[in-house]
């Protein structure tokens, strides 16, 4: 990885790789005297040496100075023991919620070894500092310090501890990372710029680093110990190396990309907002809007959302009060997460990559779980006209995904996924392509295509020729 420095060319990290894990890394590059610098720091010889488990998670990191990483049954971090002694613990949830992490700062002098622990004593603790999270309530050391909220945080403590409330509100880019903190009169109190992978820059462009620690894509940095890891939720990621500390959970979903790659290595229009699902674009989750999509595609679904079923649909998921590609939400199902991924990939591979290595196609439509809940993704390779794009959205929406309400109808009669994936098998992809073709249907998705397909017709007659194209297409294909 190179680098360059007042235009002299200075290599700054060697990195060695075992498969797919990092193995070794080596820094040439000297440390930053900046207040507050993220970066790098190696072992005593200027590198870092890495050591995985049986579940690929990262358990040693001689660079951090992380001799152990100890995981629960869900491989969620339970104990990071450092090389000086210092430990942390953390508490998570089954379902992977943190939480509570408490910090010991040993006395110096304590050696501890690769892939050794230490149980410190009484006499051995320093200090001692706990977090607990609350959901939006967070505690310091038992006492009420912060709640968040969707825009900022409400203070609830003074710089000594004592009760004292303030308002404090982010900047946020199109990416949903913190880039500045403003207090109720106006004054900036922080900004924050980042390295595309998010790593804050280390110079005078950066006030105040540590006066906040929510940082990347909105997520906490946990600077305690030099860790300097990102809390993802699923994972912890590291900005530096760009690494996350254990496989993605849906690797099986990427299986083009290492499961320790953040983003697919596209991190500059794509959020991951819990380690385990890479978003383009992100319209429905929460009510966050992570990216604007591209003209084309915002116009073909405002157009799918005017019919009759793409109306129904769109609103069923979307928030009560907010509105998506002009239709507003009535929340009936926006317990659920709904992901529409945009990419814009035009080559045959990598459009064959995208949709888990099948022939070049132009959308696929999901179920999925995420250990919780089931929600629903489809992806759409976008590098096509309006026309083109208002077809496919019929085709995934109202063919593949009609019977929608009677999958989540199976799911919560037991609140069991398998109920809702058997139903969801039952149809086939090839099963209501050769079925929507037919004169005489039998599945509810068909009708519903050419329904819709119709209105679309009747509200802009040029979409006939397109829709009466892909239909000779599909005739073709099925011969």
């Amino acid at each position: 990885m190179d680098g360059s420095f007042q235009n002299r060319p200075q290599v700054i990290l060697h990195i060695t790789l075992k498969g797919n894990r990092l193995h070794y890394v080596l820094d040439d590059a000297e440390n930053l005297m900046y207040e507050g610098a993220v970066e790098f720091q190696g072992d005593e010889s200027n590198g870092s040496a890495f050591g995985y488990n049986a579940n690929g998670g990262l358990i040693t990191d001689t660079g951090k100075g992380i001799m152990h990483i100890d995981y629960d049954d869900n491989n969620y971090p339970r104990r990071i023991q450092f090389a000086n002694g210092n430990v942390t613990e953390y508490v998570y949830t089954a379902t992977g919620e943190k939480l509570r992490a408490v910090h010991y700062t040993a006395v110096p002098n304590i050696e501890v070894g690769s892939g050794e622990t230490h149980e410190l004593t009484t006499a051995e603790i320093l200090f001692k500092d706990s977090t607990d999270y609350h959901g939006s309530l967070i505690m310091e050391n038992g006492v009420p310090a912060q709640y968040l909220f969707d825009g900022g945080y409400c203070k609830l403590t003074d710089g000594s501890g004592n009760a004292n409330i303030s308002y404090h509100y982010y900047d946020r880019d199109h990416l949903g990372n913190i880039r500045g903190v403003i207090d109720e009169a106006g004054t900036v109190e922080q900004i924050t710029n980042y390295y595309p992978f998010g790593a804050p820059y280390s110079d005078a462009t950066t006030t105040n680093p540590t006066f906040q620690r929510y940082k990347y894509n909105g997520k906490e940095l946990e600077l305690m110990h030099g860790l300097k890891w990102y809390d993802y939720g699923a994972r912890w990621y590291d900005p530096l190396l760009v690494n996350w500390n254990r496989p993605d959970p849906s690797h099986k979903d990427y299986y083009p990309w290492s499961p320790y790659v953040y983003c697919g290595d596209n991190p500059v229009n794509a959020v991951d907002p819990d380690g385990r699902i890479i978003i383009p674009v992100h319209h429905t989750s929460s009510g966050k809007s992570y990216y604007k999509s591209p003209s084309q595609f915002k116009k073909a679904m405002i157009a799918f959302g005017k019919t009759t079923f793409g109306h129904k649909i769109l609103a069923d998921f979307t928030p009560k009060g907010q509105t998506i590609f002009g239709v507003r939400g009535n929340g009936r199902y926006s317990q659920y997460e709904f992901y529409l991924n945009e990419f814009d990939y035009s080559g045959q591979e990598q459009g064959a990559s995208l949709f888990n290595g099948k022939e070049r196609v132009d959308a696929q439509t999901q179920l999925k779980y995420d250990g919780q809940e089931l929600y629903f993704s489809i992806i759409f390779d976008i590098q096509r006209s309006e026309y083109d794009l208002t077809e496919t959205i019929n085709h995934e929406f109202s063919l593949h995904l009609s019977n929608y309400e009677e999958i989540i109808k199976a799911y919560e009669q037991n609140n069991d996924y398998n109920d809702a994936l058997k139903l969801w098998n039952s149809e086939s992809e090839d099963m209501q392509h050769r079925d929507f073709l037919k004169t005489k249907m039998n599945l509810k998705g068909s009708s519903n295509y050419h329904k819709t397909a119709e209105e679309l017709i009747k509200n802009n007659s040029k979409l006939k020729t397109i829709f009466d194209n892909q239909l000779k297409f599909y005739e073709k294909l099925y011969k």
